[in-house]
């Protein structure tokens, strides 16, 4: 009778055990035919809202920290664009197709500016992102199907480089032509962050439109940047 009883406590206590490790899984993975519902959503919404792109679905997976199901989706084109779509209900979704396609164009337009002014800089990582301001939503970035200068959001663009060994002030000379060539593109720009892994320079430029006027430092001399310190040397 006792040897019973420990037999059922010990059998108890794996349920509970193999109960509650299902719930940790669940609540980090998601439940599986969930996912699973996910990808054949995404296949139903992009037929109904991008009748004729051609895709392919990278993985469905779950969301722990928005609590959401989505998949990832790679167009198939030359240049493949990336993007996500999030199942808010089974009737409803939200994705991020065009603000993808934006960004994608944007990043390849600044990257090829930079290799045509600067042939010396060997850029090891770049991110280029629209910024429709701090009232933006996620619909905000459908407003435009391509990346247009002079009619498209301002960018965000954080650029980490390699290059020749220069003095500070020569590094931000590179900076400023590259600002320069923006600006004689019409590419309206928000912020310009940029570190060189050579020579350990750092520059943070950023500023907006207000009333016609930009704000911030992004239009500041050659003078004002090393002066305010704008431009500077970071600790190795």
């Amino acid at each position: 009778m006792r040897k019973r009883s420990i037999l059922l406590s010990i059998s108890i206590i794996i349920i509970i055990v193999l109960a509650f490790g299902g719930c940790i899984y669940m609540n980090i993975n998601g439940l599986p035919w969930k996912i699973k519902e996910t990808e054949v959503f995404t296949q139903t919404y992009l037929s109904k809202k991008y009748p004729d792109l051609k895709y392919k679905i990278n993985r469905a997976y779950y969301n722990s920290k928005s609590g959401k199901y989505l998949c990832n989706v790679s167009t198939e084109e030359d240049t493949p664009v990336t993007f996500r779509v999030t199942m808010l209900n089974k009737d409803s979704g939200e994705d991020n197709y065009l603000e993808s396609k934006v960004n994608l164009e944007a990043k390849n337009m600044v990257i090829s500016l930079i290799q045509e002014n600067e042939p010396s800089i060997k850029i090891k990582q770049i991110s280029v992102l629209e910024d429709a301001g701090a009232n933006a939503d996620s619909k905000s970035y459908d407003k435009y199907t391509s990346f247009i200068p002079g009619d498209s959001y301002p960018l965000k663009i954080d650029i980490k480089w390699e290059s020749d060994e220069v003095s500070l002030e020569a590094f931000v000379d590179k900076v400023l032509r590259i600002r320069e060539s923006l600006k004689n593109r019409d590419i309206a720009v928000c912020g310009l962050d940029v570190i060189d892994d050579t020579n350990n320079y750092g520059i943070d430029l950023s500023g907006r439109e207000v009333n016609g006027k930009k704000e911030g430092n992004y239009n500041f001399t050659k003078d004002q940047i090393i002066d305010d310190k704008i431009a500077y040397e970071m600790e190795k």
